[in-house]
């Protein structure tokens, strides 16, 4: 999809912008920045603003902070909510209480020129298999990009193994405080078999090793089974998007 930007403008005032991207019949907001005004203002610039967008694109969806204007604006606007996702945390302090051991499986580094075989192993986990109602969020995941993913110098990207099969795929990023995972999946058919719980472990001790005293995702919070992985794991919500569409 085409990432894009546009001005947010009500009265002729410049109060914030918008990030969207343009999919296959459907436009999608991604962020909204409100650098002044209140709902009023923001009422009158994101509704003209989307029907603008409808016009072009025939359905716009539109991620908002739960709780802030620009929700409270999609709810005034009847827009339809379709789904939620969290930014979860958890210290790194005291890691290994209720950790379950990570063993069990084979982690390989994946490094410069082994794009295409990330790009098939993400796409099979991550756009594929993905929850249905969600599944438009996720862009397939090109040979190329991923190639610049292997080349970032703060991303390490792992191909996960059981006995002699690929089974999953994990990214971490170390930073001096909060490190995230960017992506921890496994591939449909080593789901539920308690192997998802291995990867986080992996993941965690990782970061913790690299410096970080924090940990960091995001999960669909349509997607029980994660969820439920990750609060057993200890992480806690800091943060709630919610989805619209209309």
């Amino acid at each position: 999809m085409r990432v894009l930007k546009a001005d947010l403008v009500s009265g002729g005032v410049r109060i914030g912008y918008v990030i969207y991207r343009i999919g296959e019949g459907f436009a999608y907001v991604s962020g909204i920045w409100l650098e002044q005004g209140g709902f009023r203002e923001a009422f009158d610039a994101l509704s003209r603003l989307i029907g603008e967008l409808r016009g072009r694109h025939g359905l716009v969806r539109v991620r908002v902070p739960k709780g802030s204007i620009p929700h409270r604006v999609a709810e005034r606007l009847g827009l339809r909510p379709i789904g939620a996702s969290a930014i979860m945390r958890r210290g790194l302090r005291g890691l290994e209480a209720g950790l379950p051991d990570s063993g069990g499986l084979r982690y390989v580094r994946l490094r410069p020129g082994q794009g295409e075989e990330l790009s098939l192993l993400h796409n099979r986990i991550f756009v594929d298999a993905s929850s249905p109602s969600m599944r438009w969020i996720f862009e397939p995941l090109t040979a190329e990009t991923a190639e610049k993913w292997l080349k970032e110098p703060r991303l390490k990207i792992y191909s996960v193994y059981h006995e002699d099969d690929v089974a999953g795929l994990v990214g971490i990023s170390p930073a001096e405080r909060v490190g995230k995972i960017p992506f921890l999946g496994l591939l449909p058919r080593f789901r539920g078999r308690g192997l998802g719980g291995r990867l986080l472990a992996f993941a965690l001790r990782r970061l913790r090793e690299l410096g970080a005293v924090e940990a960091e995702l995001g999960v669909d919070l349509g997607n029980i089974p994660a969820v439920k992985l990750y609060r057993r794991a200890g992480f806690k919500p800091v943060e709630e998007h919610l989805y619209y569409e209309g």
